[in-house]
Parts: C-alpha cells; sequence; structure tokens
C-alpha cells in the first residue's frame, strides 16, 4: 500500500475531509478522492448529493467549512476562482459559461494571454483548435453554436489557461446519444494525448462508466462507494442511493437508474 507522501508524489490532485456547511445543513461532508495525474475519474451521484458543492469548494466559489486540498504534492486552499486557476485547476459549468459574442478563436485566445502573462506555455490556437474540431467554426461567435460544440469550446478554454487538471461538471448535460458518444471520443482523445487530469461530475452514467478508470460516488454529501466501473455497477450502496431505499433489482442495470 502506497504511503501518504507516496500517493502526493504521484497524484495531481488529492482531496481530504473535505465538508461545506451553509448554516446547519452539511452540503458535502467529509469527501476525500485523490485524481492521480493523467488519470479520468468521475464523481457521481443523485440530484443534489453534493458534487457540483465539492467542485465549487474546489474552484475557490464557496468556502470549505473542513478539509484539505493538494495539487501536485503542495497544499491548497483556493479563496477565490482566481486562486484555484493559478495552482493550475481549470472548469467547465452545467450552464455553458461562455462570452456569446466572442468567436471561438478568441475564447482560446483570451485564455492563451492570460496564461502567458502567468509564465505559462499553453497550447495556441492554431494547435488545439484543429485538435478539437474547432478550426470549421473559429470565427463563428458563441452565440451561433450548438451545445455541442460549446461544450467542446469550454473544454478548449480550460485547456488554454494551461491547466493540466481539468474539472467538468455535467459535460453531457442537453446533449442526445450521438453528440455525447461524439464528446467522448474527443475527451478521451485529447486526455491521453495530452496527458491531462480529468474529474467529471456526470448523470449520464452510461458516459462515467465508459470514459472513468474510476468512479467516486456521493449521495446525501457523504462517498458511499468508489471503484471501478465495474465495481460501481455492482454496488448495492449504489443502486440503492439511486433507487431512494426502494427495493434492489439486482437484474436492473445501473445505467437505467438515471
Amino acid at each position: 500500500m502506497a504511503q501518504r507522501g507516496e500517493v502526493h508524489d504521484s497524484a495531481a490532485l488529492i482531496v481530504d475531509g473535505l465538508s461545506v456547511h451553509y448554516g446547519g445543513f452539511c452540503a458535502v461532508n467529509g469527501l476525500s478522492l485523490d485524481l492521480p495525474r493523467g488519470s479520468v475519474r468521475g464523481l457521481i451521484g443523485p440530484n443534489g448529493a453534493g458534487q457540483t458543492t465539492a467542485f465549487n469548494a474546489l474552484c475557490g466559489y464557496v468556502a470549505p467549512s473542513a478539509g484539505k486540498v493538494w495539487i501536485d504534492g503542495k497544499p491548497l486552499r483556493p479563496k477565490s476562482p482566481i486562486a484555484a486557476w493559478k495552482a493550475g485547476i481549470a472548469r467547465t459549468f452545467q450552464r455553458t459559461e461562455v462570452f456569446w459574442t466572442l468567436t471561438v478563436r478568441e475564447h482560446v485566445e483570451l485564455a492563451n494571454r492570460r496564461s502567458v502573462r502567468r509564465g505559462l506555455d499553453p497550447l495556441r490556437a492554431d494547435d488545439l483548435l484543429p485538435m478539437l474540431r474547432l478550426s470549421a467554426v473559429e470565427s463563428t461567435i458563441a452565440a451561433g453554436l450548438p451545445l455541442g460544440t460549446l461544450r467542446l469550446l469550454e473544454f478548449a478554454r480550460a485547456i488554454a489557461t494551461g491547466a493540466n487538471i481539468i474539472l467538468m461538471d455535467e459535460p453531457c448535460s442537453g446533449l442526445d446519444r450521438q453528440e455525447t458518444t461524439e464528446l467522448e471520443y474527443v475527451l478521451r482523445e485529447i486526455q491521453e494525448r495530452l496527458g491531462l487530469s480529468l474529474l467529471i461530475v456526470e448523470h449520464d452514467i452510461e458516459f462515467i462508466l465508459s470514459i472513468a478508470e474510476c468512479v467516486f460516488v456521493l449521495d446525501s454529501g457523504r462517498l458511499i462507494a468508489s471503484g471501478s466501473p465495474d465495481d460501481i455497477r455492482k454496488s448495492a450502496a449504489v443502486r440503492r442511493a439511486y433507487l431512494g431505499g426502494a427495493e434492489i433489482d439486482e437484474a436492473t442495470p445501473l445505467t437505467s437508474l438515471t
């Protein structure tokens, strides 16, 4: 078994005992997880389980009540989104957050310029846009793009910040099955090519069990299960969380519970 120091040395992100309270309500309760460098991991759970709140705490949008975070072995307490970005974390959102009057290229170049001013050397638009199949729409303003393309734009912008850790909040939300399949292919290809570390929150169970090497499951703010996609498929605790305490039918595929 790896010792604590060894885990820190091999991990892009370590979260230990993260909690977030809103008054008397505990939205996230003692969450611990790790994201090895160059890996893809999932964070799932029923609606309202605390996944987005955990992301908000890691990215400095809300203050954690307890817990510790390490980025590449260095302790971090993100006090703002800028602090999280400076530490090497980028993020996409469930509801697309873009500048609607800027073109695709302008989004990437804006993120890129800020990164270069920090002394980083992220991929430039000329290299990044073809990789993400965005060259054909590079002069199109964001308001004229379909949702699937906007998801790729957010991913491109995150990479252009120079971050190696990217938190993705429901990238499949609003996409049909074909669009989801295409997104998975591009994410997998680019992640492997660039060695990115991805932590993905997603309600599309089929997608997350396909793309992630390890999955963490939250229910009512608590981590109830973690393991390989096969472990999660077989977990009675996970089925119970998604079925809301109803009788568990072992023959019911987990992917049908969302």
